[in-house]
């Protein structure tokens, strides 16, 4: 049955969706709001009704003290009968301290005797008769203190129902009369905007027909296209599309290279609205497709070297395995004949094989970490300390006080879901990076700023900074700029930050220094 109904709905035209999925969307919010509205009034009819009852109660039960008394029957049994003349009171009574019935408003009743509530306090008890649901309101009788006995008032709780709905029946009416109309109102200014729509929508499919049948010289209309230069002073007089009726699409590609142009005055009264804005973007896309058809071959060449790439990093992943284990012995080897064995040149030679396998044994962790990041382990932790405990270890490569090592925490950021391990290697890869950056006598300088739902941390350096090339491939695998590295370590430091759910930023100009900003969520699990 679902299925049937959900192809029948997508074999309507979007104008007739439109009208359905804002009609039952009408038709349920003003179903809940009758039901919100009229329960609300029943509950609030429901507990006038049990005040009133109450009120009757204590009336009895205030009334009842002086007759109770003086043992005034004949007075308790006018009160009692009074308050039966209630609109929905069933029977009233009253019992003395010992349980026994004094007055009551059916006098066969006299004499018998009721266990008397537990309590001492007001108390409602319902019970069902014969099918009839009732609901008894005990009120005490007391007089400085001291328990007189109990005043009962019956309530016939189906005739107490029958008057609440009694109540709500003009409120429904009026609720199905309002809900009539609004619904009225709004099925034809439905079908009103659903027109207007349609008919915009429908000339971009349309064109869009056309640009599957192959004509790629299709352009929809814009009458509100304007020249910037009349209608706006623009100041971009180097830009390409100045003066040109839709500059913004006078560049190399949509919006380029003028980045501010979505916020262009000249735009947005081209656009006029959101339909206006996508016949803009149909425009330029078709225009872009056809720019870029004689790239294609480029981008397939491009795909096949990154997919070769991706190949030699699974190669190398596996290979650098299989050599780990080998080159452990050579390290453990090595190791083992320095210290059994003397002589100047041998000991010379075991520390070169010691640290060459010591670098190699980085360079087969940093593809292992590259090929298979691993899944990361989120706990709470507090990131200042982690600076703290990153600078201290990077300090023992400026022991001698080459390079200056200083960070500014922000006390405010409070402890957030990070993986230590991973964090502190790439910010040590970092603070290690700039210390190789900096001159002698230069700074790294580590900060943290606490965000509404976020932390920054900020690695600032002031050494030879990074040339506008060489930003555009730091992140790239292999891709080093260092006599002996591998080009990994920024690589997976990028790994490690989006594995957060965060960013890594950087700015730098060459010859005045690098910053890489670090944008972690509190909570990236």
């Amino acid at each position: 049955m679902m299925s049937f109904v959900a192809d029948r709905f997508n074999q309507l035209k979007f104008k007739n969706k439109f009208l359905v999925i804002t009609l039952a969307n009408i038709i349920v919010v003003l179903t809940a709001f009758s039901f919100v509205v009229d329960d609300y009034f029943k509950k609030r009819i429901s507990q006038n009704q049990e005040e009133n009852n109450l009120s009757l109660a204590r009336n009895m039960a205030r009334e009842a003290v002086d007759p109770l008394l003086i043992h005034d029957y004949l007075q308790l049994d006018v009160l009692v009968q009074s308050t039966k003349e209630a609109l929905l009171c069933k029977y009233a009574y009253i019992l003395d301290h010992n349980g026994r019935v004094v007055a009551h408003s059916d006098k066969s009743r006299l004499g018998q005797k009721y266990s008397p509530p537990s309590t001492q306090e007001q108390y409602i008890r319902d019970r069902k008769v014969a099918g009839v649901m009732y609901q008894d309101y005990f009120l005490p009788i007391r007089v400085r203190g001291e328990l007189l006995g109990y005043a009962v008032v019956g309530i016939d709780r189906n005739k107490e129902t029958a008057v609440i709905q009694q109540s709500l029946h003009g409120l429904r009416l009026r609720l199905l009369i309002v809900a009539v109309s609004l619904f009225a109102f709004t099925a034809l200014t439905a079908s009103y905007l659903a027109s207007r729509l349609t008919r915009r929508i429908g000339d971009l499919k349309q064109s869009m027909r056309q640009v599957q049948q192959g004509d790629l010289n299709v352009q929809l209309p814009l009458p509100r296209a304007s020249s910037c230069k009349d209608l706006w002073d623009c100041p971009l007089k180097e830009c390409p599309g100045y003066g040109s009726d839709a500059c913004w699409a006078q560049g190399q590609s949509f919006l380029q290279p003028q980045k501010n142009c979505l916020e262009c005055l000249v735009y947005k009264r081209a656009c006029g609205d959101e339909i206006g804005e996508l016949h803009i973007a149909f425009n330029q896309m078709v225009r872009d497709l056809k720019r870029n058809l004689d790239k294609l071959h480029q981008a397939d060449m491009e795909k096949n070297r990154l997919e070769r790439l991706f190949l030699l990093g699974q190669m190398a992943a596996q290979v650098a395995h299989e050599i780990k284990n080998p080159l452990n012995s050579i390290k453990g080897s090595a190791h083992y004949l320095k210290a059994n064995f003397e002589g100047r040149i041998l000991h010379e030679f075991l520390h070169v094989i010691e640290e060459e396998s010591e670098r190699l044994s980085d360079i087969l962790t940093d593809f292992l970490n590259f090929s298979k990041p691993g899944v990361p382990h989120f706990e709470q932790g507090d990131l200042n300390a982690l600076v703290h405990d990153t600078l201290r270890l990077a300090g023992r490569d400026t022991q001698d006080g080459v390079v200056q090592l200083d960070s500014t925490l922000d006390q405010q950021l409070p402890p957030f879901w990070f993986d230590y391990a991973k964090l502190r290697q790439s910010l040590l890869n970092l603070v290690l990076n700039a210390v190789h950056a900096v001159r002698e006598g230069g700074t790294v300088h580590v900060s943290t700023i606490a965000q509404p739902d976020r932390a920054q941390l900020v690695i600032q350096d002031d050494g030879k900074g990074i040339t506008a090339q060489e930003l555009e491939n730091i992140f790239k695998p292999f891709y080093t700029t260092k006599n002996r590295g591998n080009g990994l370590g920024l690589s997976i430091v990028e790994q490690y930050i989006r594995a957060h759910k965060g960013t890594i930023d950087v700015d730098s100009q060459p010859s005045q220094g690098t910053t890489f900003i670090i944008t972690l969520p509190f909570d990236p699990r």
